[in-house]
């Protein structure tokens, strides 16, 4: 009887709790791997300065989006170091 009572108990006590969202930190990386990578490819000479123009596209157009949807989501899931950093990196990139 008394681990019945026990097992009854723990029960009780116990809570699961699910956090609503993943992680976006392998979104982020990813997203400012590819956006480092691209830059340096551009600094370093191996894209022609005059694909300047396709390069801003892409930056301006995949990386920076993604990495703000990535801070958004950070936020949400409760990260709020990450997310300010993800919300920073872009900015600091763009400039």
């Amino acid at each position: 009887m008394g681990e019945k009572d026990d097992q009854r108990r723990v029960e009780e006590i116990t809570r699961i709790v699910l956090r609503p969202l993943a992680s976006p930190l392998p979104l982020a990386f990813f997203t400012f791997g590819v956006g480092s990578i691209l830059q340096s490819a551009f600094q370093f000479g191996v894209v022609p300065p005059d694909e300047s123009r396709n390069m801003a596209l892409i930056l301006g157009g995949i990386i920076f989006p993604s990495m703000f949807l990535a801070a958004v989501f950070a936020f949400s899931a409760f990260f709020l170091l990450s997310a300010s950093v993800f919300f920073s990196l872009p900015s600091f990139m763009a400039a």
